[in-house]
């Protein structure tokens, strides 16, 4: 039963390293347009300075103000 679970916990762990969006990947789409940016998967997009990074935990840790925060969907 402990090796199922530990085999589980590695797999998991794994798996979150492969889904995880990268810095690179995300500044990559910046200074380009919100859609580019919110097609990567995990990245969030600032309308006033263009830039693209991986979406914070917490919205206020975001390089811009709120208001410019586009978060899986492009609007306004």
């Amino acid at each position: 039963m402990i090796k199922l679970y530990i085999f589980c916990v590695i797999i998991s762990i794994m798996i979150s390293f492969v889904l995880a969006t990268t810095d690179a990947e995300c500044e990559a789409q910046s200074n380009t347009n919100c859609t580019s940016c919110l097609n990567v998967k995990g990245c969030s997009y600032c309308k006033d300075n263009k830039k693209c990074f991986p979406r914070p935990t917490i919205p206020t840790n975001a390089p811009c103000d709120v208001s410019n925060l586009q978060m899986e969907t492009c609007f306004g």
